[in-house]
C-alpha cells in the first residue's frame, strides 16, 4: 500500500506533496474510481494472487533458450540488418514483425552515427522566393558570424527557430544515416568534424550544422549481444506459455447463465 501510496506524492506540476495533501490526492483517486478503501485492498490481494499465479505456473514451466538457439536467432537478425529478405521466409505476420523490429533495433546499434549541431532559419516551404532569399541571406550571415569567432551555442540560443534543439545550444544528438532529410543526412555525414555547412536548405528553412563527433559503425558481435538475445528470446517463450495456460483456462472454464428467459 505504502509503494502504491508513493505514485500521489506530487502534483500534476510534479511539486512535492505534503503527507495530509498527498492522503488527500490518494482518497480523491479512489472516489474517481469509485472504490472504498476496503474494495481496493481487495483488488491489490487479486492482482497479488494473480501475479503469484503466473509466476508459479508459468514463469516455472517457461524454457530457458539454448546457446543453439540464440545463435540461430543472432543469424537471422545479423541477415535481416544486411536487408537478407529470405530470413522472414515461413514467419507468420507476428514473428516477422518481431524481428523486423530488433533488427532495426540492433541496425542503429550499430551504424555509424554523428552528434550534430544545427541552427535553423525557417521559412513556410510554399513561401515566396524573397522570403526564402531573407533567410539565406540571414543565415550567411550567422555563418560569418562563427567564421570570426563567434560561439555556436550561444548563436543557436540567439538565432535558431528550432526552440527546442536551441536550448540546448542546437544539439539534435546522435543520428544514424536515414533519420534525417536528405539534405542534411548527406550534409552531415560528409561534414568534417568542427567545420559549419553552408546553408543547407530544407522543406523546413536554412540550417547551419556542425557536426560535434563521430562514431564508426560497429561489426554486430554475437558476444555482445548474447545476453539481451536471451532475455528475447526467455520473454518470447513466458508470452507463448502465458497464452497456452489462458487458453486452458477459457476452455476449462464453466459459464453459468442465472438471466432467466421470459421473465
Amino acid at each position: 500500500m505504502a509503494e502504491i501510496k508513493k505514485n500521489f506524492t506530487r502534483d500534476e506540476n510534479n511539486a512535492p506533496l505534503s503527507g495530509p495533501a498527498a492522503d488527500a490526492a490518494f482518497s480523491a483517486e479512489l472516489r474517481k474510481e469509485d472504490l472504498t478503501m476496503e474494495q481496493f485492498r481487495d483488488r491489490i490481494k487479486k492482482q497479488l494472487m494473480v501475479r503469484k499465479l503466473i509466476e508459479e505456473n508459468i514463469r516455472a514451466k517457461t524454457a530457458l533458450p539454448k546457446e543453439e538457439e540464440i545463435k540461430s536467432y543472432f543469424d537471422k537478425i545479423k541477415a535481416a540488418v544486411g536487408g537478407d529478405k529470405a530470413v522472414f521466409a515461413g514467419l507468420d505476420e507476428e514473428a516477422a514483425q518481431d524481428l523486423t523490429a530488433v533488427a532495426q533495433r540492433f541496425r542503429e546499434f550499430t551504424a555509424e552515427r554523428v552528434r550534430i549541431r544545427h541552427i535553423l532559419f525557417k521559412y513556410d516551404e510554399n513561401a515566396p522566393l524573397t522570403e526564402k532569399s531573407a533567410m539565406l541571406k540571414k543565415a550567411e550571415g550567422v555563418k560569418k558570424e562563427l567564421e570570426t569567432g563567434a560561439d555556436f551555442e550561444d548563436a543557436a540560443v540567439k538565432y535558431s527557430d528550432d526552440k527546442e534543439s536551441a536550448q540546448k545550444g542546437g544539439d539534435l544528438g546522435y543520428v544514424i544515416k536515414g533519420m534525417l532529410p536528405k539534405e542534411l543526412d548527406d550534409k552531415a555525414f560528409a561534414l568534417p568534424l568542427g567545420e559549419i555547412s553552408k546553408p543547407v536548405p530544407t522543406q523546413f528553412g536554412y540550417h547551419l550544422l556542425r557536426v560535434d563527433e563521430r562514431r564508426i559503425a560497429q561489426k554486430l558481435k554475437y558476444e555482445t549481444v548474447k545476453d539481451d538475445l536471451e532475455q528475447l528470446l526467455t520473454q518470447s517463450n513466458f508470452g507463448r506459455e502465458l497464452a497456452s495456460y489462458l487458453k486452458d483456462l477459457r476452455k476449462d472454464a464453466k459459464i453459468e447463465n442465472f438471466i432467466s428467459v421470459g421473465k
